[in-house]
């Protein structure tokens, strides 16, 4: 949200007051903060700056995060924050290679609230931490699928196989329908994928 000085008068001596002709010297500027912004940017730079991102995570975790070719990217939409983080929304609606660079400003609420502002209805991604995450931000879970090693992403396979403790995390899919679920995680595994 913006500042805006019209709401909030000053008295004769410059002083904010509270819209009377009262002065009330507690009265203060609140300190501007900007919202990050998340700007278009082109296939070659989105997908440098998602390959920076992700390698601000660990390499057991990084393999959620999903990074397409560059031929896949080409009809998406692709945003970026100035200090990296990203979020793709393809023509379908579903929402792709959302990664926050640590130390970044933006949010991850931010994030998919910019791809919910693009036309992004849905997504699927792994596990409880993005669940809580996705639930939270108006994603309804609607269904499942176990894991699959056949399937997994090649840094799921590389991690594992050197020697880290990845999970086995089902996929959950997601719709967009701004209502927060109640079920917690445990709860919409154990109905049946």
């Amino acid at each position: 949200m913006k500042w805006d000085e019209s709401k909030h008068p000053r008295d004769k001596d410059g002083k904010f007051t509270d819209g009377t002709s009262k002065t009330s010297e507690t009265n203060v500027s609140p300190v501007a903060v900007e919202e990050p912004k998340l700007e278009p940017v082109s296939v070659d730079k989105f997908i440098d700056n998602l390959k920076a991102a992700k390698t601000t995570y660990p390499i057991y975790e990084r393999w959620r995060v999903d990074l397409h070719s560059k031929e896949e990217y080409l009809n998406d939409k692709l945003f970026c924050s100035p200090k990296g983080s990203c979020v793709a929304i393809e023509p379908s609606g579903n929402i792709i290679s959302v990664c926050k660079i640590d130390g970044d400003t933006v949010k991850g609420h931010q994030l998919l609230a910019k791809a919910i502002s693009e036309g992004g209805d849905r997504l699927d991604a792994f596990g409880k931490k993005l669940y809580v995450t996705y639930t939270r931000n108006g994603f309804e879970p609607v269904s499942w699928t176990r894991f699959n090693e056949e399937y997994a992403p090649e840094e799921w396979k590389q991690a594992k196989s050197e020697g880290y403790d990845v999970q086995k995390e089902p996929v959950i899919f997601y719709k967009f329908t701004g209502k927060k679920t109640n079920l917690t995680y445990e709860q919409f595994l154990n109905q049946a994928p």
